[in-house]
């Protein structure tokens, strides 16, 4: 594993147990591998791709929280997205592909195997 996908002294975990039929709700919120700036992953998988202009009012629950919901996805200029983003989205990937691959949720996540697009 490339160092530049893991915070120090940070290993992926043990593969989850899935259920295929409602994989998506176990892989998202068990996404505390950091990428390559040490934000969760779990932005990669984001709703929203804009990063918000200012701070909820409400605020976030937790620092994390909002770091995960302030991280740039989109490019600037001509780029579509961020260099950052695509690189984590490959690993993101790559966990997805990990855990699904003989299972019967794979057939989401197979199409995506030729651009890596977790």
């Amino acid at each position: 594993m490339s160092v530049a996908f893991v915070a120090k002294n940070q290993e992926d975990p043990d593969a989850p147990e899935i259920n295929p039929k409602n994989w998506p709700l176990t892989l998202i919120p068990s996404m505390k591998i950091f990428g390559v700036t040490k934000i969760p992953l779990a932005y990669v998988v984001r709703e929203d791709t804009a990063v918000p202009a200012a701070v909820q009012v409400n605020g976030y629950t937790t620092n994390i929280d909002e770091l995960i919901a302030r991280s740039p996805i989109e490019g600037t200029g001509a780029t579509q997205w961020n260099q950052t983003y695509l690189t984590d989205r490959a690993r993101v990937w790559e966990l997805m592909s990990a855990i699904t691959r003989n299972k019967e949720c794979w057939t989401y996540v197979k199409p995506a195997q030729k651009t890596h697009d977790g």
